[in-house]
């Protein structure tokens, strides 16, 4: 190898090459040649920006797996909600035909709607059932008819009809 001096490539200065394909006077001058070949390859082969978009892919990756998450959870959660809600309507169902099944007025007028005969009847029924529960006569008048009357519910139907109304009015004496 001769001792002829060359030039290097990043800062010019004159130095003795130490192997054959030597292009710079020092590590320095090395690892800044090294970097502009780096940032060039970089530029060239688009390498920045395809980093740039993996990594944006795995930024919506990962919320779009957190977002399925949650959104798993609030299904699993509406699920939940709905089996406890058709759990609580059989409960009350079930409980309600047992108290129709013991003759509960109550009971049955919330099955019948209040233009039947089978609502007045279970109306009747409440109404001589609570006067007796507190010990008192009660005058009870419904469109001025009193549940008493032997023939209350059918009245009551004919009297709705008419009336179109219902007007109430209890007397505890």
């Amino acid at each position: 190898m001769k001792n002829s001096m060359i030039s290097c490539v990043i800062c010019g200065e004159k130095f003795v090459p130490s192997t054959p394909n030597a292009k710079y006077c020092s590590p320095e001058c090395a690892e800044t040649g090294q970097n502009a070949r780096r940032r060039e390859w970089e530029q060239r082969t688009g390498y920045l920006e395809k980093k740039r978009r993996q990594a944006q892919e795995r930024r919506n990756a990962i919320k779009a797996a957190a977002q399925a998450e949650k959104d798993a959870a609030a299904r699993q959660a509406a699920e939940e909600r709905q089996r406890l809600g058709k759990e609580r309507i059989e409960v009350a169902q079930n409980a309600l035909i047992q108290s129709i099944e013991r003759g509960e007025p109550l009971a049955r007028m919330r099955v019948y709607p209040p233009n039947t005969l089978e609502y007045w009847e279970a109306y009747r029924d409440y109404d001589i059932s609570y006067a007796e529960s507190i010990g008192k006569r009660c005058y009870t008048t419904v469109n001025d008819i009193y549940v008493t009357d032997a023939d209350f519910p059918n009245l009551m139907i004919i009297s709705i009809r008419e009336l179109g109304q219902i007007r109430e009015d209890v007397r505890h004496v």
